[in-house]
């Protein structure tokens, strides 16, 4: 059965923690949830990086694993999204 994502403690989550996104509905909802929690900011960002990285990584390899560069990528999207919109609530705020 699937957690529901009806706040931040019962979100679904990988094992090293990073939030898991299906949807962009999925990011953007988070972000709503999680926007004014700085520490949780940090954290987004942080695996936003880290999602980049396996995808440059996994990019340079001679013959790279076409479905863990779909992975990475789509992981890499999903974040960059909530974190814009991150960035969209909290610029409302300040303007």
């Amino acid at each position: 059965m699937n957690p529901i994502k009806a706040n931040l403690n019962t979100w679904p989550r990988r094992k090293n923690g990073e939030p898991i996104f299906r949807t962009t509905n999925d990011a953007i909802f988070y972000a709503q949830l999680a926007s004014r929690k700085e520490s949780l900011v940090t954290e987004l960002h942080e695996y936003r990086a880290k999602a980049y990285r396996d995808l440059a990584n996994q990019r340079t390899k001679k013959n790279p694993n076409l479905d863990n560069l779909m992975e990475y990528a789509v992981k890499a999207q999903m974040f960059r999204e909530c974190y814009e919109e991150i960035e969209r609530i909290n610029g409302e705020d300040k303007g």
